[in-house]
């Protein structure tokens, strides 16, 4: 089995993903290229994840949620899209399966 964990960074002396997902659309887009190029300095992949329903905002279904998990479902949701397109546009990205069939992956 081989673990592809998300990738990380200290904020506010935290680890914390920036890797995606609510932190696609929380965390300023500065802090997550630094993370992508600190890990392209240091030969580390980067995981990088999006749901699909922050590509089509529009067709969220607003559901009356508890206040956190609202906060994390709908903060920034649109967002997603345009700052997800900007990395896509700066950052070559793979599948999975590609990068280990390039024989990439490190032992």
């Amino acid at each position: 089995m081989i673990e592809f964990p998300l990738s990380v960074t200290n904020f506010f002396g935290k680890k914390i993903p920036t890797a995606g997902g609510f932190y696609l659309r929380l965390l300023p887009l500065k802090i997550i290229q630094n993370t992508i190029d600190r890990h392209e300095k240091n030969n580390l992949p980067v995981v990088f994840y999006i749901h699909s329903w922050e590509l089509t905002p529009d067709l969220m279904p607003k559901v009356n949620l508890p206040i956190k998990a609202k906060f994390i479902t709908y903060h920034n949701l649109g967002k997603a899209f345009p700052r997800m397109d900007k990395l896509l546009k700066k950052y070559e990205f793979t599948s999975f399966e590609r990068y280990l069939s390039e024989g990439r992956l490190k032992a």
